[in-house]
């Protein structure tokens, strides 16, 4: 009897801590705080099912109002009744948000475990604090890095003339001001330390203030809203500015000098200051507290952003709002970082077609970005100079999605009414973008959000250095002879999913293309293929299909063509945006009549890898395959001469065939070459009729060697369907 019940009691002990240790991640993530403190403050996100505003959607035809209602609607069925049940002793509710399904709350440990226990409850999130992005001096510093030198090498002059003036024209501001293009109609909200509202740059400017500074969250801290409350809107609210003293900068400094980038427009004839969006109305919000003590020490809970965004979205269809900026951040993430509470408010105004710009950060890191920049529905922001190099402060990664000029740049400071201030930081850069996004909607006010971000990456000015292996666009407003975003605008970017360029319609001939896709996964996996004519892109129509669980499946374009009852003209090429319901792998393949491979052409865009960024070229013609030669194009990125070099393969059974060279190539300059005449010219390979065909396909694959900076593309000139640019790996979905 003794040893049953030791066995219950051990049973139900091993049970107790199974359940304890079944803890979501979000949960283990929180448990440790626990060891230090006895409650913490969490944002519990409830769980809305539909979700109230998916992400990335492109603006509804029901208008911003519309949309702000129907997530209020659906947020509140979630919240309150989730509030008024877990309210106790363990959980201190603080505020429950009208607009996002967050609710505002201290727990204890046994609280957090109460919350991991319930359906209706997505996540918990630790109310973090996030910092202010200082400005940074970008002249008179000890050991530049290479990009500092080489910017400052390429820029003498530049730098010694510092102002908004020379920053505006970088981006073609002035161009879509002639045009008649100048923010009017339409507001920015700047998430800052404030305002100050007498400065010459805002006469008149100011469509509505508020401050969010939660002092009560911690004793360590205390509110900047005017009477020391936590939450308020209204004349003043913004532009309270306390803290200013000798050798001291007030707290509206900051904030200042960012919202005259984006909107200001002060003095007059050739020095008159004007912001990137000079007729564009302001919504200034103070979201910063400070430490007790200490004027200057300045940060932001996130529970003050949210509180600040949910008050935006109710406020957004009353002031045209077009874009919020936030020249804020902390912590880093190398790629994007879901399962923020930052994320739904962010995504709800998405929604309304307005877009959240966030600054990367100045910490100078390569690969990674701070946070909230890294939410998906954010657009990130980085800096460049006015010539357009990288600047050496600025956070960079794959995940970037724009520059724009943040170095010394001269706009208005605390000191009213025309006091002016030089600063540079990635704070700089973010109110270029926010202004460009009020621009282009007073050319477009239907823009949605897709659209209006897909014109400034489309539009900008593509901006890569040696160490990096991607391009990021500078955004460019208006330009007298290339493309730029006012040109775009209107168009919408493609589906969400991985685009393949360059197919061949089935009205081709006796060329075929065939998408193959694999399954990693155990489930079989749905996969929906939108087709588009590949310029100007319209989409043509939608193929599902379903690929079973680990297995391959292969569908030709002629076939799916036929399927949604719809086919390209012969002289035209196709897109193909691929999306799936979890991760998988497509391809694009590329048949003689015969059904023999003749090569693997993969673009991946939206995707990994980037274009350009294998080290491995698959299956290049070493002779022209069906009046189709394969052309190289390498791309030296380095700043000295590069004499890249490349081993060769024989590409149906892998064995080593030599190596090759291109020769010289200058810095930032390319070198085409056809492979046949590339191998025939330089390879030594004993049997040159292979190279010729020697009565087979004549294909090879080429590695690239590490020591070369740069980028190598593998084209197919088509004679009817254009170019096409060969891959080695599958796009990853």
């Amino acid at each position: 009897m003794k040893h049953a019940l030791a066995l219950v009691l051990l049973m139900a002990a091993a049970s107790a801590l199974a359940q304890e240790r079944a803890l979501p991640a979000w949960a283990e993530a929180l448990d440790t705080r626990f060891a230090t403190q006895a409650r913490v403050n969490v944002l519990i996100e409830a769980r809305t099912t539909p979700p109230a505003l998916p992400g990335r959607e492109r603006a509804s035809a029901e208008g911003p109002s519309a949309m702000a209602e129907r997530a209020r609607n659906t947020v509140s069925e979630a919240t309150r009744p989730l509030a008024a049940d877990v309210t106790g002793r363990e959980i201190a509710v603080r505020h429950v948000y009208a607009y996002q399904p967050l609710i505002l709350a201290d727990v204890s440990r046994e609280g957090l475990r109460q919350l991991a226990e319930r359906n209706d409850v997505a996540a918990v999130y630790e109310n973090t604090y996030i910092d202010m992005f200082e400005p940074v001096d970008p002249v008179g510093r000890t050991s530049p890095s290479m990009i500092e030198r080489e910017a400052l090498e390429r820029e003498p002059l530049e730098r010694e003339r510092p102002e908004l003036l020379t920053s505006t024209p970088v981006i073609g501001a002035d161009r879509a001001w002639s045009l008649g293009y100048r923010g009017q109609g339409f507001s920015i909200a700047v998430l800052d330390t404030g305002i100050n509202a007498s400065h010459e740059m805002f006469r008149a400017k100011i469509a509505a203030e508020g401050c969010f500074s939660d002092g009560t969250i911690s004793r360590s801290y205390e509110s900047l809203c005017p009477g020391g409350v936590k939450a308020t809107s209204g004349p003043g609210t913004a532009s309270l500015c306390p803290g200013a003293r000798a050798g001291v900068a007030g707290v509206c400094e900051h904030g200042s000098h960012v919202a005259a980038i984006a909107a200001g427009d002060g003095g007059s004839g050739p020095s008159r200051m004007r912001g990137v969006a000079p007729e564009a109305k302001l919504i200034p919000v103070q979201v910063f507290t400070r430490t007790t003590g200490c004027p200057t020490c300045l940060g932001a809970w996130t529970s003050d952003l949210v509180a600040a965004v949910d008050w935006l979205v109710s406020v957004a269809p009353t002031y045209g709002l077009a874009a919020v900026n936030m020249s804020l951040g902390g912590a880093a993430f190398g790629d994007m970082c879901s399962g923020q509470a930052l994320e739904r408010g962010i995504q709800t105004l998405r929604q309304m077609g307005i877009l959240t710009i966030i600054a990367s950060g100045n910490d100078g890191r390569t690969g990674s970005i701070s946070f909230p920049a890294c939410i998906k529905d954010a657009v990130s922001v980085g800096s460049v100079s006015r010539g357009g190099v990288p600047s050496y402060f600025s956070n960079v990664a794959r995940t970037l999605d724009l520059l724009a000029p943040g170095e010394a740049v001269n706009a208005a400071s605390m000191a009213a009414p025309g006091g002016y201030a030089t600063y540079s930081g990635t704070s700089m850069a973010t109110p270029h973008v926010a202004g460009a996004v009020a621009v282009l909607k007073s050319k477009l006010p239907t823009a949605s959000a897709d659209q209006l971000e897909h014109a400034l990456k489309e539009g900008g000015v593509k901006v890569t250095i040696a160490s990096w292996t991607w391009a990021t666009a500078r955004i460019v407003l208006a330009n007298g002879s290339a493309t730029a975003a006012l040109d775009i605008l209107g168009q919408s970017p493609p589906p969400p999913g991985v685009t393949l360029a360059g197919l061949l319609p089935g009205a081709h001939g006796a060329m075929r293309s065939l998408l193959r896709i694999a399954n990693p996964n155990e489930a079989a996996l749905s996969v929906s293929v939108v087709l588009m004519h590949g310029g100007p892109a319209k989409p043509l129509g939608t193929f599902s299909a379903s690929v079973p669980g680990y297995a391959t499946r292969q569908f030709a374009v002629k076939d799916m063509e036929a399927a949604i009852g719809s086919a390209a003209a012969a002289d035209a090429s196709l897109l193909a945006v691929v999306n799936a319901n979890a991760a998988a792998s497509v391809q694009h393949i590329l048949t003689d009549a015969g059904g023999g491979i003749v090569s693997n052409v993969t673009v991946c865009s939206g995707g990994a890898p980037a274009m350009g960024a294998a080290k491995f070229m698959a299956n290049l013609h070493t002779a022209a395959v069906a009046d189709m030669p394969s052309h190289l194009v390498f791309y030296n990125a380095g700043s000295r001469t590069a004499s890249p070099s490349f081993r060769v393969y024989d590409a149906a059974s892998g064995a080593f065939l030599g190596s090759v060279a291109t020769g010289s190539i200058a810095p930032r300059s390319a070198y085409a070459v056809t492979a046949a005449d590339l191998f025939s010219s330089a390879f030594n390979y004993a049997n040159p009729d292979f190279l010729r065909g020697g009565g087979r396909t004549p294909f090879v694959n080429l590695e690239r060697r590490a020591e070369f900076e740069g980028m190598v593309t593998h084209t197919i000139a088509q004679p009817k369907a254009g170019t096409l640019t060969d891959m080695t790996t599958a796009c990853v979905l």
